[in-house]
């Protein structure tokens, strides 16, 4: 198959209004292009199925998937067509699985190969709609194989090393009970004793705190009677 000039060439370029004519004609080729695909990204209209809520259309589309279908024998052009006529009744995506005989992810990739784009991307949303789910914690959307959300796991990642360092505090109090904050703060890491003390608020230690201040100022209350003796 022979391929003329025009197959090789470059995709036109269109310069967006936002950007500056000084730097479209200074920058690269690629530069250019990013700029141009970021422009389209943000000026896309946002996809519409069915004039209907998605969190209806995946639950409908769960319930179609999960009943026995009769796969239908239809072509690219009659699937199109099917498919253009069911969106355009308002059809929802339970009588498009019903009459097509395909589930959501074999009519996204259909419409794909298809070169349309529109139908594909309108069926590829809820597909990952249905491929996720609430965080149990705060109900954040994810993916169905994750247990919590990212922010989720953070803060109880945060929690365990916090429990950990609690810990070590217990002990180094058993030890001495007279530890001062800075130096307990020395033996963890932290650059002052502020740090482990903003630790025990988040960790709700008060009674740590108050362990910690009673040291304090024992420890200031002897400093400041030797200077006083040292004075006299």
């Amino acid at each position: 198959m022979s391929r003329t000039p025009d197959d090789l060439s470059a995709p036109p370029q269109t310069r967006p209004p936002h950007i500056s004519p000084q730097w479209w004609y200074r920058a690269s080729w690629r530069a250019r292009q990013q700029a141009v695909d970021a422009h389209n990204r943000t000026t896309r209209p946002a996809d519409r199925t069915c004039g209907t809520d998605i969190d209806n259309i995946v639950n409908a589309a769960r319930t179609a998937e999960a009943q026995p279908m009769t796969p239908a024998e239809l072509d690219d052009a009659a699937l199109i067509e099917t498919i253009e006529l069911l969106l355009e009744d308002g059809a929802p995506i339970d009588r498009i699985i019903a009459t097509t005989g395909r589930k959501v992810g074999a009519l996204e990739a259909r419409m794909r190969r298809a070169g349309r784009l529109d139908l594909s991307r309108q069926l590829g949303n809820i597909r990952n709609a249905m491929r996720r789910k609430g965080c149990p914690h705060c109900g954040k959307s994810i993916w169905s194989g994750a247990t919590q959300c990212g922010t989720c796991a953070n803060k109880a990642s945060s929690a365990k090393k916090r429990e950990a360092k609690v810990a070590v505090l217990e002990m180094m109090l058993e030890a001495d009970p007279f530890l001062n904050v800075e130096h307990a703060a020395a033996r963890l890491g932290y650059s002052s004793g502020n740090g482990v003390q903003q630790m025990l608020r988040r960790a709700e230690r008060d009674d740590l705190l108050d362990v910690f201040a009673r040291n304090s100022a024992r420890a200031g209350a002897r400093v400041t009677s030797k200077r006083r003796e040292r004075a006299a």
